[in-house]
């Protein structure tokens, strides 16, 4: 095989391993080392929650509410900002990963994750979001399952 072909094999390969890691969640199987489930998709909600979204796009950068039914929380190397968060029923919250590495942002208790699945929203690349829209009234406590000293509470009232 000459080198030129080679490389052509190469380019393809690697095309293929990155297409199915953004198909799949940033794993070539879909589980990496968090499985909650399937991978979000958008078109099915967990109860009590509407569609989960996760993208690359460049948000506001404000961590307070920018729209009338959106906030934003930065997860930094330092953890969740803010900490912890009071909206009104019906607010989607979007997760934005700026800490530089992967996070999996998941409900307490660690490591069973069962004070309330919905929130349970896997891993997010760096630059990338996630978001759940909260309409169930109540006190979320969730981490960063992949450094669990990193917490934050959201208050839906």
């Amino acid at each position: 095989m000459n080198s030129r072909t080679l490389v052509g094999l190469i380019v393809v390969v690697i095309a293929v391993l990155a297409v199915l890691a953004v198909v799949n969640n940033g794993t070539l199987n879909g589980t990496g080392p968090l499985n909650f489930g399937p991978t979000p998709t958008g078109t099915q909600a967990p109860q009590g929650a509407s569609p989960l979204q996760q993208s690359g796009e460049n948000n506001p950068t404000p961590t307070e509410q920018t729209l009338e039914n959106e906030v934003f929380l930065d997860v930094t190397s330092q953890g969740f900002i803010p900490k912890e968060l009071t909206v009104n029923t019906g607010t989607k919250v979007t997760f934005r990963n700026v800490s530089g590495q992967t996070i999996a942002v998941a409900s307490d208790p660690h490591p069973q994750h069962t004070s309330y699945p919905p929130l349970n929203l896997g891993q997010v690349v760096n630059g990338n979001t996630v978001s759940l829209v909260f309409d169930k009234s109540g006190t979320y406590n969730y981490h960063n399952h992949l450094n669990p000293s990193q917490k934050g509470t959201i208050v839906v009232q």
